[in-house]
C-alpha cells in the first residue's frame, strides 16, 4: 500500500469550535444517528454510479477517496472492485462504525474543505450525498481541495438532491435532528464544477422510490461525473 494511504485509526478527536454553526448541527445530526442512519441506507448503494466512475477512471489509477463515507458501505463495494479506498467523514460516530462494519478498510476523520492528503494523490474521489451539506462557499472551498488532490485527469462524482436554494431540513427517514442541504440542479451543479476547472462527462439523475422501493422517499437525485483538467 503507498505510503500516502497509511494512517487514520487512531485519530478521532474533532475540534468541533473550528466549525461554523451549520456544519454542527449536521455533524450532530449524524452522530446522534449513526446506528439509524447506517440501516436506513444499507440497501441504497448506488452500483450504477460506482460503476460508471470505475470506467471513467484513468488506465491504471486504483486509488479512490471516499468523501462522506458513512457507515463505509460504498467504500466496501469499491474494496470488493480491486480498489484501494480510503473512507473520510466528520460525524466522528459514524467514522466507529465503518471500522466497525469494515475493519479491513482505511477511515478517517477528515474535513473536505481541508484535506489532508499531497497533491495529485488519488484517481477519484466519491462524493455520495455529502457536499449538499456545504453552503456555495465552502462548496467551492472542497471543490478546489479535490482538485488538488486528484491525479490529472482524475474522476469526481458528486450527487445531490435535486432542487434550489439551503435549508435546515428535519428528515426522520435516517436522522433524527435537522440537516442542512444546498440543493442543486444538473445545470447549477455542473456550474459550480466547471468553475473550479472540471470537465463534466456526464450528468444525469434518477427518483430513490422508483429505483430502491415503494418504502423509500420521493426524491430526485442529481449526479455529476466530471474530470480534473490541468
Amino acid at each position: 500500500m503507498p505510503p500516502l494511504l497509511i494512517r487514520f485509526e487512531s485519530n478521532l478527536v474533532l475540534c468541533y469550535a473550528y466549525y461554523m454553526d451549520y456544519i454542527e448541527k449536521t455533524i450532530q445530526a449524524y452522530d446522534s444517528s449513526a446506528d439509524k442512519y447506517a440501516s436506513s441506507t444499507d440497501d441504497m448503494a448506488n452500483k450504477q454510479e460506482i460503476q460508471q466512475m470505475l470506467d471513467y477512471m484513468p488506465d491504471g489509477e486504483k486509488v479512490i477517496l471516499d468523501v462522506g463515507c458513512g457507515p463505509g458501505r460504498d467504500a466496501q463495494i469499491m474494496t470488493d472492485n480491486g480498489i484501494s479506498v480510503i473512507g473520510i467523514d466528520m460525524s466522528k460516530e459514524l467514522i466507529k462504525k465503518a471500522q466497525q462494519l469494515h475493519p479491513g478498510i482505511n477511515f478517517a476523520l477528515m474535513d473536505v474543505r481541508n484535506l489532508e492528503f499531497p497533491d495529485n494523490s488519488f484517481g477519484a474521489v466519491w462524493c455520495n450525498m455529502v457536499l449538499l451539506h456545504l453552503n456555495d462557499e465552502d462548496l467551492k472551498t472542497a471543490l478546489v481541495e479535490i482538485h488538488r488532490i486528484l491525479k490529472p485527469e482524475g474522476i469526481v462524482a458528486i450527487s445531490f438532491k435535486k432542487g434550489d436554494g439551503a435549508k435546515e431540513v428535519l428528515e426522520t427517514f435516517s436522522t433524527d435532528l435537522s440537516r442542512f442541504y444546498n440543493f442543486k440542479t444538473q445545470e447549477t451543479l455542473n456550474q459550480m464544477v466547471e468553475e473550479q476547472n472540471f470537465e463534466v462527462l456526464d450528468s444525469h439523475e434518477f427518483n430513490e422510490r422508483q429505483r430502491f422501493g415503494s418504502d423509500k422517499r420521493d426524491l430526485d437525485i442529481v449526479w455529476t461525473f466530471a474530470k480534473k483538467l490541468r
